[in-house]
């Protein structure tokens, strides 16, 4: 009887948190991290020259994501495969086409940049440049994702994240200006890159520059839906500072700028979380059993999002002063205005991986070509009139004009059994509450320390009763349990 007890209790079932879920977690931190040093750097600069920065960084962006043009995917998607000679040899084939996309893509923006902008063209010269770095450290780090090699995409973002905070802290103390924060990016992004090629040639991948295949081409032109819609979403997140920075002054740029990396929280925790869980979608999709990644998933970002969302709607004024200081309390209909978008770009995104897994990607290309028209058209017919605000009404009309063709075209190919559409309605219904709620203290004033406090205790229950009650679906996302003996030899 002893014998038998100590061995129940040697193969005792343990626990450990999923590969995809430290990969989400890591992710988080990363939208948390920039949030912190936006903040920082909001404190520390001029609000004129937080805009500058905002302009120079949004230049650069497009850059990025040009360069990727699904490579990044395309190179994750490969690492996740069992490794042999034909996956070295496509993996050589993508390095080539990032390497060649980001060259070609670097050049072009540093010729254009120079002539449309010629008063800033030494910081966009330094960060485009920058840009090399950040474009084979991503790549890199989405060979790390496909491996599920948490430490080198700890280390590799990281780097980045943090030697940009620290050395922008140290450019502005010193007095060395607007160059200096952006000599910082230059470093950080550096030694980024240096950390990922060194882990890359430790873990055997051939970086040698040659011409890719055929195949990989075409593989690549395969991937150009999703491509164009990463290329859509950047245009609308980061077209918005240049746009304003048209029509109106830098100060508008940072106070758009600011609410937005409030929004870009949680709407970075719903990327996370997706790309993630982007395999469990494939194959609940080719199985027909019902999306129950995706709805487990959709309903943890309703429920944790919502207090951010009604916070951001009830008191906008209070989270940026807290947050970024008393200069940008103006951009508080913006920050409303991005509460709204988080709700509906939640939707969108979730919508975005559903298409692909179920076979209908090629309806992105529509939606997301007539989104980007739309929001740009709005941006720049209410630029001069609402500033920020203008600029954050746009990306509302983007997400809301996409969503929607993309649930119909969903309702058609996607089936959801009642438990799942139980925890849908009460994802949606938790996300309206919030809003209506968020609404509701925005009139009254949740300056009265009763009422915050009850709005505090009573989110706070919500949440948790609500997590509690659908545990049975949300801790298969991100606590795995294995026998003790298994475990111990992982």
């Amino acid at each position: 009887m002893i014998a038998n007890t100590k061995t129940d209790l040697g193969t005792r079932p343990r626990g450990r948190v999923t590969g995809s879920g430290n990969l989400a977690l890591l992710s988080l931190f990363d939208a948390i991290g920039a949030i912190l040093q936006n903040a920082v750097l909001a404190r520390l600069l001029m609000i004129q020259d937080y805009g500058m920065l905002a302009v120079v960084l949004s230049a650069g962006m497009f850059v990025f994501v040009v360069s990727d043009f699904g490579t990044g995917l395309a190179v994750t998607r490969l690492m996740a495969l069992g490794a042999d000679e034909e996956r070295a040899k496509q993996f050589r084939g993508l390095w080539a086409v990032r390497l060649a996309m980001t060259g070609l893509t670097t050049l072009g923006a540093l010729v254009f940049g120079s002539v449309i902008a010629p008063g800033v063209a030494p910081l966009l010269v330094l960060i485009m440049s920058s840009e090399i770095f950040r474009s084979i450290a991503s790549f890199l780090t989405s060979a790390a994702r496909g491996l599920t090699s948490v430490r080198a995409v700890l280390v590799i973002s990281s780097s980045e994240r943090f030697g940009t905070l620290i050395g922008s802290v140290i450019a502005v103390t010193r007095g060395w200006g607007l160059g200096g924060v952006v000599g910082a990016y230059v470093i950080a992004r550096i030694a980024s890159c240096a950390y990922a090629v060194v882990w890359a040639c430790f873990e055997g991948f051939d970086l040698r520059f040659t011409l890719a295949p055929r195949s990989v081409w075409k593989e690549c032109m395969g991937l150009a839906p999703f491509a164009t819609l990463l290329l859509s979403d950047r245009i609308v997140f980061y077209s918005m500072p240049l746009v304003l920075a048209a029509f109106t002054s830098s100060a508008q740029v940072a106070l758009y700028h600011a609410a937005f990396k409030i929004g870009l929280l949680p709407i970075a925790l719903c990327s996370a979380l997706l790309s993630a869980y982007f395999p469990a979608i494939v194959r609940d999709a080719r199985e027909n059993s019902g999306p129950r990644s995706v709805v487990g998933v959709y309903f943890f970002l309703c429920v944790v999002g919502t207090p951010i969302v009604t916070l951001c709607v009830a008191a906008p004024r209070d989270v940026l002063t807290v947050v970024f200081g008393s200069a940008f309390g103006g951009a508080a209909m913006a920050l409303r205005l991005i509460g709204v978008f988080v709700v509906l770009n939640t939707a969108y995104q979730v919508s975005v991986y559903l298409l692909p897994a179920y076979g209908r990607e090629r309806i992105l290309l529509m939606t997301t070509s007539v989104g980007v028209g739309l929001c740009l058209s709005t941006a720049t017919a209410t630029a001069r009139a609402l500033g920020a605000t203008g600029g954050a009404l746009a990306v509302v009309m983007y997400a809301f004009a996409t969503v929607v063709p993309h649930l119909i075209a969903l309702r058609r190919v996607v089936s959801v059994d009642p438990e799942q559409r139980r925890i849908l309605v009460e994802g949606w219904l938790a996300m309206l509450g919030g809003l209506v709620a968020g609404f509701y203290l925005s009139l009254v004033g949740m300056r009265t320390p009763l009422l915050l406090s009850a709005w505090v205790v009573v989110s706070s229950l919500g949440v948790l009763a609500l997590l509690v009650r659908n545990r049975s679906m949300l801790l298969p996302l991100w606590w795995v349990r294995e026998g003790g003996h298994s475990t111990t030899g992982r």
